[in-house]
């Protein structure tokens, strides 16, 4: 069977896909307390298929050639330096073997990012400085994504938009899930004052009022992500 790294794995979503397809995986993350929740989630289904591994995406500790995949289900950007995370998926891969990768797509197509960042440009200051990393949609652009695996050594670059969407019963659940569960937007409300927050908040809160399906029915954001998949040269 093929032999997976699922990277940035948290939950162990993917994991425990490939697992149930048949792979054998190995799924790393860099918080010991993501592992744990995985553990915990897989532990009555596929957990003893699936090797936790505590490491650095950007230094996999894993040598030359050992996986015939890599996946990284929007783990890239929360990442310092994901360049280097592709060129250590592309040196762990076997010849021929295959990286995919996740990304949200920009606002306005991600409605609750558009939502959130607009909220933030009216209420609030989205100049605040921000933990380290790339642009945030820069590999959602299929030419940026192509020509940054082609550095890292990767070849046949293809992306594809996937329609997704995200359903949340209260109109606060988005803004708790940006303030509470993400990284780089989570730092960004974090600076802002008490009262900027309050503004925002309130604002999210309108919105999402406003893309119920019905009075009783949930929130819901279209939330399409970007599929990008690339292949190491040689012969598998």
């Amino acid at each position: 069977g093929v032999r997976l790294l699922d990277v940035a794995t948290g939950p162990g979503f993917v994991a425990e896909a490939a697992a149930k397809q048949g792979a054998e995986v190995v799924a790393l993350d860099f918080s010991a307390k993501m592992l744990d929740l995985a553990r915990e989630r897989l532990k009555d289904s596929v957990g003893d298929r699936i090797e936790l591994v505590e490491g650095d995406a950007q230094k996999l500790p894993f040598p030359d050639s050992s996986f015939d995949a890599v996946a990284c289900c929007f783990g890239v950007l929360h990442l310092p330096v994901p360049e280097a995370f592709l060129r250590e998926a592309a040196r762990v891969l076997r010849p021929g073997g295959k990286l995919a990768f996740t990304v949200w797509a920009p606002p306005p197509k991600t409605q609750a990012m558009d939502v959130m960042f607009s909220a933030v440009r009216q209420h609030g200051d989205p100049s605040v400085p921000l933990p380290e990393g790339p642009p945030f949609f820069k590999y959602a652009d299929a030419a940026g994504a192509a020509a940054a695996l082609a550095e890292a050594g990767l070849e046949g670059a293809t992306t594809e938009e996937v329609a997704m969407r995200w359903e949340v019963p209260g109109a606060d659940d988005a803004f708790v899930a940006f303030r509470d569960g993400t990284g780089r937007t989570a730092a960004l409300l974090a600076a802002q004052t008490s009262e900027q927050l309050a503004a925002i908040q309130s604002a999210v809160r309108e919105a999402s009022e406003a893309a119920r399906a019905s009075p009783q029915g949930p929130v819901s954001f279209a939330m399409p992500c970007v599929l990008t998949v690339a292949r190491k040269p040689g012969a598998a």
